[in-house]
């Protein structure tokens, strides 16, 4: 029998961590994890993995049978592991599992459930914020909620239809305002989800027009920038001479003192969104997110936006055209005109998200093996990628066992001109 202040169940400890913290997961499972299978090693905090785009051709000439080769474009996103959900605690909280008459018991109800409800939590969290900044286009009006199903279900499902955005595993993350609401009035619209969705996760609602549906309070508010005047492109962009490169930055006309905010959304008149695969006009102007803070204090600025764009002749075309000098920007469109002043509002933003929007990549850590009174142990869930460790050690000088639950994770941003913002109220 091991003493009573040895620790021999580092395996189970990391596995029920890792069981319970993947079913607690909801906005995550809307984020890419199929790359997760190329990155087998132990990564270290701060490491980049690129994980690669599928490859896209343009359609050759139709009307003979001419050889027409086309360079093969290998594009990439940087996934940099900079995050870590993590619980770490001092000997007395296992001390007091351990004394536990139900052992395995014990050790769920006072350690683990606390540990994993904080971690996932922690981890919705960072898939909410990054969701909110990084996607790239809206419908609704930013600062009021939608009153009717179609403002959410029937115009997100419009804009990804149009957009080419695949049939694959589709996820509405509504905020508390809107989903209650709209729920009472639309319940019928809803078919129930399966088993396992109703059994794990927090606030499932349904399925509705092909979106797997929940409510969340993990998603975030956004305020964004004020603008006093017209705000145009002062020089018209050009294509980089490497074709797997977009434009991402645009050199824009305003006055003094107008701001854009992380996450704000924008277009530009006449540049129109095309269908990924026909690559024709859907009619509405293309949506893009602000990835960097802006306070335009000259009259001329550069703002930063994603996803970069690509223009007509490229494989990865997604506007009709790149914008003209003297083209207007409108600030969060739905929201404020093209070519007008704009306040500032604020809304919490809910997600409609494709899987294919954005990476999500887990990775294990390097820890050494367990020695003496050193333990460690790590799990890694084969479909998300997600992998838990657990690692103790006793520390003479408190006289504590030292007790730690990491996982390491990280983002990148795949086709997140698909994803849709919701936009709405306080």
């Amino acid at each position: 029998m091991p003493a009573p202040n040895s620790f021999d169940y580092t395996d189970f400890l990391a596995r029920e961590q890792l069981r319970k913290l993947t079913n607690k997961l909801v906005i995550s499972e809307a984020f890419d994890t199929s790359y997760n299978k190329n990155f087998t090693k132990s990564f270290a905090t701060g490491a980049v993995v690129r994980v690669p785009y599928p490859v896209q051709f343009l359609p050759g000439t139709q009307n003979d049978l001419g050889y027409e080769p086309q360079p093969i474009i290998d594009r990439a996103t940087d996934v940099r592991i900079n995050r870590m959900a993590k619980v770490h605690f001092g000997y007395d909280v296992l001390q007091r599992a351990l004394e536990s008459r139900h052992f395995e018991e014990a050790l769920t109800e006072d350690i683990i459930d606390p540990a994993v409800n904080t971690m996932a939590q922690d981890i919705e969290d960072n898939c909410a914020n990054w969701a909110r900044i990084h996607t790239g286009t809206v419908v609704g009006v930013l600062g009021t909620n939608p009153t009717t199903f179609d403002q959410v279900f029937g115009a997100s499902r419009q804009r990804l239809v149009n957009l080419g955005a695949g049939t694959g595993k589709r996820m509405m993350i509504l905020d508390t305002a809107i989903a209650r609401p709209l729920v009472a009035a639309s319940l019928p619209l809803f078919a129930p989800l399966g088993e396992i969705e109703r059994a794990f996760k927090e606030g499932a609602i349904g399925r509705a027009q092909t979106f797997d549906t929940y409510e969340s309070p993990s998603l975030y508010s956004h305020t964004s920038g004020a603008w006093a005047g017209v705000v145009e492109v002062t020089s018209a962009p050009t294509m980089p001479a490497d074709a797997g490169t977009g434009i991402t930055t645009i050199l824009i006309t305003h006055t003094s003192g107008d701001t854009f905010v992380v996450g704000d959304k924008t277009n530009f008149a006449a540049s129109f969104e095309v269908n990924n695969a026909t690559r024709r006009s859907t009619g509405r102007l293309r949506d893009f997110t602000i990835l960097a803070q802006t306070l335009l204090t000259a009259t001329t600025s550069s703002i930063t936006i994603s996803p970069p764009m690509y223009g007509p002749g490229s494989p990865y075309q997604n506007v009709s055209a790149l914008p003209l000098a003297g083209a207007d920007l409108a600030l969060w469109p739905g929201t404020n005109a093209s070519g007008v002043a704009a306040t500032a509002k604020t809304g919490k933003i809910s997600l409609a998200l494709p899987k294919q929007a954005f990476a999500l990549v887990g990775v294990k850590l390097s820890l050494p093996p367990s020695a003496g009174d050193f333990k460690s142990s790590q799990k890694r869930d084969p479909t998300s990628g997600l992998a838990v460790s657990f690692v103790q050690q006793f520390d003479a000088k408190t006289m504590e066992w030292v007790t730690r639950f990491d996982c390491p994770y990280g983002f990148g941003d795949f086709y997140n001109g698909n994803a849709i913002a919701v936009a709405g109220g306080i």
